[in-house]
């Protein structure tokens, strides 16, 4: 069981994520994650701080993802021969694809969470001359994050 779980592991390790480059993305972003698929500009190619930061955003989806679509299948299993179960097996197991990005866009608690660690991420992997440029991206109107300047630096820069 040890040897199998291991080997998922390695395996699953290369395989969560895709990347892809293009420029057809917001003037404002240098990357998006959509589900697993990261789209980035042809520019940032080398540039593992703007990478780890759409890792975040991919590692987030999965965490709602991987919970809710196991749980969408044992409910499905369970209880799948009455027609609640497969309502709200088929339910669970389609909003387990949705669940980040709906979050992401409502609550704006959730979408600060998300930016921060993801911005975190990449002031550790980014090789910057100067991090300032997360705390402004916080700022940017796009986010509709609502903070002020020293809240999102502490946020970022300062806030364990």
């Amino acid at each position: 069981m040890q040897r199998l779980l291991s080997l998922t592991h390695h395996l699953l390790s290369y395989c969560w994520y895709h990347v892809r480059y293009s420029n057809k993305m917001p003037a404002w972003q240098q990357g998006n994650s959509r589900l697993f698929i990261i789209t980035l500009r042809p520019e940032t190619i080398g540039d593992q701080g703007v990478l780890a930061h759409e890792k975040c955003h991919v590692k987030q989806w999965w965490c709602w993802f991987i919970p809710l679509f196991l749980f969408g299948w044992t409910i499905m299993y369970t209880l799948g021969h009455t027609m609640i179960g497969l309502i709200a097996s088929s339910a669970i197991l389609g909003g387990s694809t949705a669940i980040h990005p709906i979050l992401y866009r409502l609550i704006r608690r959730y979408r600060l969470w998300c930016e921060v660690e993801a911005y975190k991420a990449q002031i550790k992997f980014g090789s910057y001359p100067n991090n300032d440029f997360a705390v402004r991206a916080l700022l940017n109107p796009n986010y509709d994050l609502k903070l002020t300047y020293e809240r999102a630096r502490y946020l970022v820069l300062i806030k364990n």
